[in-house]
């Protein structure tokens, strides 16, 4: 009876494990036919416990980091993939002045923060071949532009026409094709500049005021980056276009027709009393330069008569007290 039992529990025991591998055998093979809920289940682990977080455990680990990794980034990674692309539409949207403003920002603002090598490896997966040689290269071909324009422009004395030449030279040399791209807004200046400088040419003072005005519409769509756009810069710029060759009488009738063109009479009102300062001080200037040119001649005649038995400190201090002397009286009266 007893072996009969034994028998018994150990079939009983037999049938309950070949059970369970079975049912382990049809898990897997059912695992294995559903890779979505194979996925569902490795997402799942991250937000709960047991069962489903055993299951996570289980799976193979290239498949639960790249899908992450994949499905939801990082935050920092998405605030850097953000700032790359932002970065890279303004910069690949720029010309002139505004892109070099931005080149000049990324630089100053990576170098401050000690990690121009990080800011440049986001930039250069999003940004434009050209415009990320560009950028990587700006700071220090800059640098190299204004080394050679130093040695260049302070070595001569020439004509504009033959500066602007030597300038574009430059920069052509240190930037090649994107000289153009960079300075296009210096380009356009130096062109409205050659054409102010025609007006120099004329002789009549309407002529001038008619050339000026062409000059200004014809350049309507670039005058706000010559910053131009205000009336009283175009007529402070027309001002520094008069011809030498015009006389003290024409020079006040064109003054008094741009001010009239330009100006509100508030504005002329300030400028011409501006001027009458400007003027006014000039002749102080020159009255001072006059009278201490006449005492330097007076001291020098002194030297060589009267005072001529001085020794040089006893000379030296009388020639400053009279000039102290002089200063006093000319800013006195």
């Amino acid at each position: 009876m007893a072996s009969r039992f034994a028998l018994s529990t150990a079939l009983w025991g037999g049938a309950v494990i070949f059970v369970l591998v079975c049912f382990y055998g049809f898990y897997e093979f059912f695992q294995q036919d559903k890779p979505d809920v194979k996925m569902s289940a490795v997402f799942t682990g991250q937000k709960s416990h047991g069962l489903s977080q055993g299951l996570r455990r289980i799976q193979p680990k290239h498949i639960v980091e790249s899908g992450f990794a994949e499905k939801s980034p990082p935050a920092g990674q998405q605030a850097a993939l953000s700032w790359a692309q932002n970065t890279s539409r303004e910069i690949e949207q720029a010309s002139g002045k505004t892109l070099q403003a931005l080149l000049r920002r990324f630089w100053r603002l990576c170098t401050a923060q000690d990690n121009c090598p990080v800011q440049l490896a986001r930039l250069h997966s999003v940004l434009a071949p050209g415009y990320y040689q560009l950028l990587e290269n700006f700071a220090e071909l800059e640098q190299v532009r204004e080394q050679l324009l130093g040695a260049e422009l302070s070595a001569h004395d020439s004509p504009l026409e033959d500066k602007i030449a030597r300038v574009k030279a430059i920069n052509e040399q240190v930037w090649g094709q994107d000289a153009e791209l960079l300075y296009r807004d210096e380009y356009a200046l130096y062109d409205f500049s050659l054409q102010g400088r025609e007006l120099a040419q004329l002789s009549g003072v309407g002529e001038f005021i008619d050339g000026y005005r062409q000059l200004t519409s014809r350049w309507q769509d670039k005058l706000a980056s010559f910053d131009l756009q205000t009336a009283q810069a175009k007529y402070e710029q027309a001002l520094s276009l008069l011809p030498l060759s015009f006389s003290e009488s024409q020079r006040a009738t064109a003054r008094a027709e741009l001010a009239h063109l330009y100006l509100t009479p508030e504005q002329a009102a300030s400028v011409q009393q501006r001027a009458g300062q400007v003027a006014q001080q000039a002749d102080t200037v020159a009255s001072y330069q006059q009278g201490l040119a006449a005492l330097n001649r007076e001291l020098a005649q002194l030297r060589k008569t009267t005072l001529a038995h001085l020794s040089l400190a006893e000379w030296q201090s009388y020639q400053s007290q009279q000039k102290y002397r002089y200063r006093l009286d000319f800013f006195a009266n």
